[in-house]
């Protein structure tokens, strides 16, 4: 399977809501930020700048992008606005000439350029069609109405002895372009269909969604760099 036409892209909007302009609020140091952050990263990806993309919507993230050796694609209003829908939140990959694509989460800033480019390296040379970033997990979960769902039967909590899960990191993602036009995330989610690219790291995850999140992130970003 040829995946030498791949490109690898990560894309910001200031008009989150539960935290708005998170992406360029100073991170660390006044004159750092979470997309700051995410624009190094790209730009130490091992690939030619014409492979290297980020997605945005507001000038003051494209000045950003500027210092780095980065495309840059201009989202439309829709797509930066838009919370439904991978084709259009997603818009680039109808706009860019590429089959395949690989994603990376810009609010996690932990998450380091080895892993990314791991990532990247582990899904081209793979004959997955599709790869996710998940997180192993032992654990117990309840439903809304109370009732205990997986694993049944148990008579007492123990996570040595509960069934290995994994979860969604919500950090990296690989696919087809053609399925991201078609509004095809990661396949199916039949088994194998996305393939499974394990994340064990604990501090690489920390994902910046509310104001508490980012506190917590810049401290240990600090505390490490």
């Amino acid at each position: 399977m040829d995946k030498s036409n791949t490109f690898i892209f990560t894309q910001a909007r200031l008009a989150s809501q539960r935290l708005p302009r998170k992406m360029l609020l100073p991170f660390g140091s006044p004159t750092n930020s979470l997309w700051n952050i995410a624009c190094s990263k790209l730009d130490q990806i091992q690939l030619p700048t014409r492979q290297k993309w980020v997605s945005v919507y507001e000038s003051q993230l494209e000045d950003v992008a500027e210092n780095y050796d980065l495309s840059v694609y201009w989202r439309s209003y829709k797509s930066a606005h838009s919370d439904n829908g991978v084709a259009e939140i997603w818009e680039i990959c109808s706009r860019v000439d590429f089959d395949y694509y690989v994603m990376f989460n810009p609010c996690l800033p932990m998450l380091s350029v080895d892993t990314i480019q791991d990532f990247f390296n582990y899904f081209v040379a793979s004959d997955s069609e599709s790869l996710f970033g998940v997180v192993p997990v032992r654990d117990y979960f309840w439903g809304e109405d109370g009732e205990l769902k997986f694993p049944k039967g148990v008579s007492m909590l123990n996570t040595k002895e509960a069934p290995q899960l994994y979860k969604a990191a919500h950090a990296l993602y690989a696919g087809r372009v053609s399925d991201i036009i078609n509004n095809i995330q990661l396949g199916d989610f039949t088994k194998g269909n996305p393939a499974l690219y394990i994340m064990k790291d604990k501090v690489e995850l920390l994902d910046v969604d509310d104001q508490e999140d980012f506190e917590i992130a810049e401290a240990v970003y600090v505390k490490k760099f």
